[in-house]
Formats: structure tokens, sequence, C-alpha cells
């Protein structure tokens, strides 16, 4: 099965937002999701297991590695370090963290408005300046969502990675510098959104 394939089937389950799906020659294949936050860990767990059951080979316990699927690992992180964990899967309170939830553009008579909303319901939004550029506006409402400085100084770039198109995004503020990167599925704005608050998350 190719990995795009096998990725559209894992972002389909519920409570996935994303996917990775690695397939080389000789090598097991890799296999790792990332949680939004709408299901319990063990449910999305077992319908994982029962989507790549089967299809993929089951590593020895020795070949384990974190973040992995079944036949690769487990699909939910062991918790035995948090620095193991990925932004998107940090407990917040009771619920895991989803960064960006929800990107709209909304054109009107008056103004071009971008609006995020993050997975605990926060909304904030920003007016598409002089200047035309949506990505502006995203990243300033992606800032003051992430309660940074309004001084922090961003940067976007944009590459290919076989049929993908990634967009990265690095922050900077005092010196101290990060970066964020999500490929662009559907719309740019959500793109620019989730690669600029994983970047604010890591600074």
């Amino acid at each position: 099965m190719a990995a795009r394939d096998l990725k559209d089937e894992l972002v389909a389950i519920p409570g996935v937002s994303d996917a990775e799906v690695t397939l080389v020659d000789n090598v097991p294949p890799v296999a790792r999701v990332w949680l939004d936050g709408t299901r319990d860990g063990d449910e999305v767990r077992l319908r994982v297991q029962a989507l790549l059951g089967g299809r993929l080979p089951v590593q020895e316990p020795a070949q384990r590695r974190s973040g992995l699927g079944k036949g690769l690992d487990i699909l939910i992180p062991d918790g035995d370090g948090d620095h193991r964990v990925p932004v998107q899967l940090k407990a917040q309170g009771e619920s895991r963290a989803v960064l960006v939830a929800r990107v709209a553009v909304v054109e009107s008579a008056l103004a071009v408005t971008v609006e995020i909303e993050d997975g605990a319901g926060n909304i904030h939004t920003a007016d598409v300046g002089p200047s035309g550029s949506i990505d502006d506006a995203v990243l300033e409402a992606a800032a003051a969502l992430s309660g940074a400085p309004e001084h922090v100084a961003f940067g976007i770039a944009e590459v290919e990675i076989g049929d993908a198109r990634v967009l990265v995004v690095s922050a900077s503020i005092d010196g101290r510098r990060s970066a964020g990167a999500s490929t662009v599925e559907f719309g740019r704005p959500f793109a620019v959104a989730r690669a600029a608050r994983q970047a604010l998350e890591s600074l």
C-alpha cells in the first residue's frame, strides 16, 4: 500500500488530526499520528491497530520507537519522557492541546479578516492590512492566540518534498529562535497558522 493511501486512511479515523507514513525498501514502515483531542486515546489506538493489523510487519520490542503505530511500536507515546511528546499531544488540563482547530478568512465590504480558533475554543482575529497579505494577518492572529509579544518576528518559506508542499515558519524574539512546519493539504492559511503556532510554542 502506498504511503499516501495509508495516510489518508489514518487521517480518516475519528480523533486523528494528521498522520505521517514512511515506506522504505527493506525497512519496516514507520507511521505516526497526531490526535485532535476529540476522542479517547485508547479508542483511537484500537482503530489504528485495526487498520494497520496484518498490513505491516511486527517489530520486535527491541526495535520499538516512540510514537509509532501497531507493527511499528505503539500509537500513543509511552510517557517515559515528556520531551518525547510532540506539542500537539501535550495535555492542557484534562484535554490534549490542539494548537489550531479552525482558520477562517472572512471578506466583507469593509475589510478582510482572519480568524483562528484553537482546540480549547480560544479565538483571535486580525485584519488584513494595506499590504493585502493574508499570511501577515494569520501570523498576527497566531501570535495573539499564543500570547506572544508584539515584537516577535516571523519568516515564511515554502518547500516541496516529494509531492507535498511544506510551509516552514520561523519565529524569533529577544535572541531566541524557533521554527514550525506544516504541509499544505487544502488551504495555505491553515498551514501557516499551524506552523506559526508550533514555532511559538517552542520559543
